[in-house]
């Protein structure tokens, strides 16, 4: 079976080199952050049909809410929530994932997060994917196993015996089979 890879017309910022994936912690300095318990982010892109919006490495806590809305040429064609509606992130493994039912296209998405309990005293949100969903013919079979976290580190050691780790990556790995292909 041939593999389908996701992607997106949306181009690479340059200030936002590939090293921010190398660990959980991306580049503070480089993402999204915003210093009150409020971050809006809005983003512009040629119009295209979409279906999942996914934002990475964030800092919520599982009650923080936001809104999403889409516009094609300055109409709305799609919303979860309003500004003065927000429902709940649904935030796990530090990541916020929302499918929408179907492709719409768009060229404009604006979401409002709020998370005033937040102990952190901060809103921080490092990646963000907008684009097309992929999904195979057939369904996974019961020998998937659930996602694991593979850590790749150097590690150094005194002569006293001190060990220095030095984290080269954190990856999340799945194992998926489709035993009917």
């Amino acid at each position: 079976a041939s593999g389908t890879r996701l992607s997106t017309d949306i181009t690479q910022n340059v200030t936002l080199p590939i090293t921010n994936l190398q660990n959980d912690y991306g580049a503070p300095s480089l993402g999204n952050q915003a210093t009150t318990n409020t971050l809006a982010i809005v983003a512009y892109f040629n119009a295209q049909p979409i279906q999942v919006i996914s934002f990475h490495r964030v800092s919520l806590i599982p009650s923080a809410i936001f809104s999403v809305m889409c516009y094609l040429a300055g109409n709305l064609v799609y919303s979860y929530g309003t500004p003065d509606n927000k429902v709940n992130t649904g935030v796990t493994l530090n990541q916020v994932v929302l499918v929408l039912p179907s492709a719409v296209q768009m060229d404009t998405v604006s979401v409002d997060f709020f998370d005033p309990n937040n102990p952190q005293g901060i809103i921080n949100v490092p990646l963000c994917f907008i684009g097309p969903l992929w999904q195979p013919a057939r369904n996974l079979s019961f020998d998937s196993v659930e996602p694991a976290l593979d850590v790749g580190v150097d590690e150094m050691t005194s002569r006293g015996g001190t060990e220095f780790p030095n984290v080269r990556y954190v990856r999340r790995s799945y194992k998926v089979d489709h035993q009917s292909l």
